[in-house]
């Protein structure tokens, strides 16, 4: 009965929105398509599908990539989470940012979740306005990301990265925090 199941058409409806997700499903997801646990099962043990985060799946032969590892680690998060810290930067295409750290957050109440990479939460919810949409992928926004850096460890060289003529960032933003981050090196001109 599986072995049927490529030809099934709820598999076919699984594999057509996991195709939006970087070839990655949830849970949840299935469930809501009408695939009980016991059947997410037997497909998992026949190959149809691959379990790669805590709570999803990805096609089988789907390229593991690093948008795959992010769409399962928000996925796992169960669209409480957002792309932050240096996924946001990554998925922008900033300057410097090309490494595979999986980094998200999330509104204080669901910082227990867990999920592949580094989870940081923020005491107040987080506004749609603080929010884009690149690749499929709900991040934050450049200012966003500025104000969470150190939430994510981001050192004074990865905030100050100028970006080389990116329409998304402004300038202005990256010297009003270069005076910002100049004063609070120095408290002595935050006086005067």
């Amino acid at each position: 009965h599986c072995h049927t199941a490529a030809m099934n058409p709820r598999y076919r409806s699984i594999a057509a929105l996991a195709a939006t997700q970087h070839s990655v499903i949830s849970g949840a997801q299935l469930l809501s398509l009408g695939i009980s646990t016991s059947v997410r099962a037997k497909w998992v043990a026949a190959g149809l599908l691959d379990p790669v985060g805590h709570r999803s799946f990805a096609m089988p032969g789907s390229q593991a990539t690093w948008e795959r590892s992010l769409s399962a680690a928000l996925l796992d998060l169960g669209g409480v989470g957002v792309a932050a810290g240096r996924s946001a930067a990554r998925l922008m295409g900033l300057d410097g940012f090309h490494g595979d750290q999986l980094e998200m957050l999330v509104h204080r109440p669901f910082r227990r979740r867990v999920t592949s990479g580094t989870l940081r939460s923020s005491l107040s919810p987080i506004p749609r306005t603080d929010l884009q949409r690149i690749d499929g992928f709900e991040a934050v926004r450049a200012e966003r990301l500025i104000l969470d850096a150190p939430l994510f460890g981001f050192s004074k060289a990865e905030i100050l990265r100028r970006p080389e003529q990116d329409p998304r960032v402004e300038g202005g933003l990256f010297d009003r925090l270069q005076t910002l981050l100049d004063a609070l090196a120095e408290p002595s001109e935050l006086v005067q």
